[in-house]
């Protein structure tokens, strides 16, 4: 799953979290904070779940990285998270060029942040 967030510090406590429950979970950010390692397991698909910024998302290497395998075969959903403070890039970057060409959409879910519970 890939999760964009446009808050930084949210999408960091949020991979903690999933991290902390034993899910595998990357974090893409700008390409020098990020180790070796961890931009290779992102790749190789060895995560589960993605968090990233939606500027961080559509740099050349992750979208190259999200069109091909194993990276993109293993993306079954993307999640906006905090859309309502989207709304602004919405239109002019989730277009999603990045992979609209390799997966098929299906319905769409919108659960607005009322209806989580904790």
């Amino acid at each position: 799953m890939l999760v964009i967030s446009p808050l930084r510090a949210v999408m960091f406590d949020q991979a903690k979290y999933t991290r902390s429950h034993g899910i595998a979970t990357g974090v893409i950010t700008k390409r020098e904070e990020m180790s070796a390692d961890e931009i290779v397991q992102i790749k190789q698909g060895q995560v589960s779940v993605i968090f990233s910024s939606p500027e961080a998302v559509l740099l050349p290497m992750w979208k190259e990285a999200l069109i091909s395998l194993p990276m993109g075969s293993n993306i079954c959903a993307v999640c906006l998270d905090e859309a309502h403070c989207i709304s602004s890039w919405l239109v002019c970057t989730l277009t999603i060029p990045i992979i609209s060409s390799t997966i098929e959409y299906g319905n769409v879910l919108i659960l607005p942040s009322s209806s989580w519970t904790h």
